[in-house]
């Protein structure tokens, strides 16, 4: 099956092009252990054969029985489903940046597809009174487990539960930080993380590194997934792992990997025969899920079993 991006996706998303000239140059990672290495690049390498299975209705079979059971992200965020809808019914207020910046953190926040769906888009300025209703009266599970919201964060605030925060709190919050966003053009994650995270008064970095990274992939003058960017605690083990003896810091590290190893055979998309190389959010990804595959190797760690659709 061919690594060419569909022209779906191509539509879809906006940053296809933007990184297609990167090369990679030759920093020096000290310390890394290449068959470590060669181990996480492997097993992107058939994260990513699953996919194609997957494109093709084919049950992936390998002897390794942890890709073909479980469930990890794509390699390429985009190609995830959830990511995928989010975007197609966003993607026609791509001239309306507040909006669309608005619902994409209402929709990660979210994290269930169905739930988005009910509620509605919401508008900027203003509480959603209406979509606060829906939720409220709508039967669990009504948010999804793509992560564990910080409730602790909003308790003692005017807004104590997830559904008034979201829906009377950051309509009301989202402008400034667009600004911040849009005056900031081509930062990194971690820069706009540090602007953003005090503007909006609640430290959910987690949740915005997710958006931002959306952002990244409709309007991709505006954020840069190419360094400095936030590397989560699922991905922190796997980048020791393979960083062992190095001394930078593992946000060099990250930057290092992705700038030497933008290619890995049999893992690049690509887009009109060229290959679309791994940002370093792509290799903090890779991390994350190959942190999942080792504790799932020694019996350890959440079992998501994959379900095909139909």
């Amino acid at each position: 099956m061919s690594r060419e991006v569909s022209n779906e996706l191509l539509e879809l998303y906006e940053h296809w092009g933007h990184g297609l000239k990167k090369v990679a140059v030759g920093y020096s990672i000290l310390g890394i252990d290449k068959t470590r290495l060669k181990e996480v690049q492997d097993f992107a390498a058939l994260r990513m054969k699953a996919w194609e299975s997957r494109q093709l209705g084919i049950y992936p079979t390998y002897d390794d029985q942890i890709i073909s059971k479980f469930k990890f992200c794509n390699v390429y965020r985009e190609l995830d489903r959830q990511t995928i809808y989010f975007h197609s019914k966003l993607k026609y207020l791509i001239d309306d940046f507040d909006k669309w910046l608005l619902n994409m953190f209402v929709a990660r926040f979210l994290a269930n597809s169905e739930t988005f769906e009910r509620v509605g888009m919401i508008e900027v300025g203003v509480e959603a009174v209406f979509a606060l209703k829906t939720l409220k009266t709508m039967p669990k599970p009504k948010f999804g487990n793509a992560y564990v919201f910080p409730i602790s964060t909003i308790i003692n605030s005017p807004w104590p539960n997830r559904e008034e925060f979201i829906f009377k709190y950051v309509p009301l919050a989202i402008r400034e930080v667009a600004l911040i966003i849009q005056n900031q053009k081509g930062s990194s994650v971690n820069g706009l993380l540090n602007l953003i995270l005090p503007a909006f008064k609640f430290n959910h970095r987690f949740l915005w590194t997710e958006v931002l990274i959306d952002v990244h992939y409709q309007f991709p003058n505006l954020v840069n997934l190419d360094t400095d960017f936030h590397i989560g605690p699922g991905a922190k083990p796997s980048l020791e792992y393979l960083s062992s003896g190095d001394t930078q810091g593992l946000g060099g590290f990250l930057d290092n990997l992705a700038a030497k190893y933008p290619y890995i055979n049999d893992v690049n998309l690509e887009v009109e025969g060229r290959r679309v190389p791994l940002s370093a959010e792509n290799w903090e990804g890779i991390c994350c899920e190959f942190r999942k595959y080792q504790n799932l190797k020694s019996g350890k760690g959440r079992r998501r079993l994959y379900k095909p659709i139909g």
